[in-house]
């Protein structure tokens, strides 16, 4: 099953700043608050497409 979602905000900080936020996947929980855990499934870098395993109350 795929799940796609989408959702637009203005942040003012360089994309660098945000994308490090956001891969730190286990602070997900602090700012998406129905998640209870995130992880990647496999190894390697961060790269557009990786699969994810989500936890949610």
């Amino acid at each position: 099953m795929t799940v796609s979602y989408q959702h637009d905000v203005i942040i003012h900080r360089m994309p660098a700043e945000v994308f490090a936020v956001i891969d730190d996947l286990p602070q997900t929980a602090k700012w998406l608050p129905p998640c209870v855990s995130l992880e990647k499934v496999g190894d390697g870098p961060s790269a557009e497409g990786d699969a994810l395993r989500y936890a949610y109350r």
